[in-house]
């Protein structure tokens, strides 16, 4: 029977809250787990192609035209009728886990992707097409191939850009569940209010002509620092936000903790899952496996 994998979108308005950090770790702790894991990576940055591919196979990757930007603008500027599937590098991992590889596939970023959907957008609409038509087109692309995909994969996690583009909104629309890593201060903070306003409920979400996001976004604190009193109190806060009346989020209870074997875990070749993370991180990785699989189950 064919797989029917839940799809992940990993998103914020702001940068550097830990968002690459936040699809790698969960890919590669879902693949420990067992699951078969696709990352697509809808970030121009590309941040999270090199974590998991590396800088030679990621540069291998961009002069092939294998990535995630060429697929874009073949189908929505050539109208070549080329599948998502035949983008996606299997296997990428290089990490082992109680000596099996780790199961994961990428479809890569490229730093053109940013003035590629500028370009897509100039180019629809010199064809007639409206915000609305424009959306659509997306919409239609990235749903039926990531609806391919799905029935190949346990999980596919997407990696939005920063702040809010077409890409981004549509990855949020078609997923199932939307994680939100958040620094737990004021300037990571700040802009988590309107975000969630702009795309799951107020005016500007109603104007969409896509369908709506299929739950609340779920907020994952990330680099928390234990010891800080005023990242103490945010999280209080969101905490507070989130088991009131109505919420604009959710919250996970796993927190990342801002730990250098993090760091290390992301900028270093390892050759397993445990020698990458370290076994605190492990622990807290297992928790969040876990908690992310009871986001499908209602719990």
């Amino acid at each position: 029977m064919p797989r029917l994998g839940r799809v992940i979108a990993v998103a914020n308005m702001k940068g550097g809250v830990g968002k690459t950090t936040t699809v790698v770790m969960l890919a590669e702790a879902l693949a420990a787990d067992g699951a078969k894991v696709l990352v697509i990576d809808l970030d121009a940055q590309a941040n999270a192609s090199y974590c998991l591919a590396g800088d030679d196979l990621l540069a291998d990757l961009i002069k092939e035209r294998l990535t995630l930007t060429s697929y874009l603008t073949d189908r929505l500027l050539h109208q070549k009728r080329r599948r998502l599937a035949e983008f996606v590098r299997r296997h990428v991992s290089d990490v082992t886990h109680l000596g099996q590889p780790l199961d994961i596939s990428l479809v890569a970023s490229s730093v053109g992707l940013r003035l590629a959907e500028r370009e897509i957008i100039y180019e629809l609409a010199d064809r007639g097409f409206n915000l609305h038509g424009t959306e659509g087109q997306v919409w239609s692309v990235l749903s039926g191939c990531i609806g391919e995909l799905r029935q190949d994969y346990d999980y596919v996690i997407l990696d939005c850009a920063p702040g809010i583009s077409a890409f981004t909104e549509v990855a949020i629309r078609l997923c199932d569940v939307v994680l939100l890593p958040t620094i737990p201060d004021m300037l990571s903070t700040l802009g988590l209010e309107a975000f969630c306003n702009s795309l799951w409920r107020g005016r500007l979400a109603e104007r969409s002509s896509l369908p709506k996001p299929k739950r609340r976004p779920v907020v994952l604190v990330s680099r928390r620092i234990t010891n800080v009193k005023h990242q103490t109190a945010t999280v209080a806060a969101l905490r507070a936000v989130a088991s009131g009346a109505d919420p604009a989020f959710d919250m996970m209870e796993t927190e990342i903790p801002q730990a250098s074997a993090i760091a290390d875990g992301l900028s270093k070749d390892y050759p397993t899952y445990r020698l990458k993370w370290s076994p605190p991180v492990v622990a807290i990785l297992a928790g969040f496996v876990i908690e992310v699989k009871g986001l499908f189950h209602g719990r």
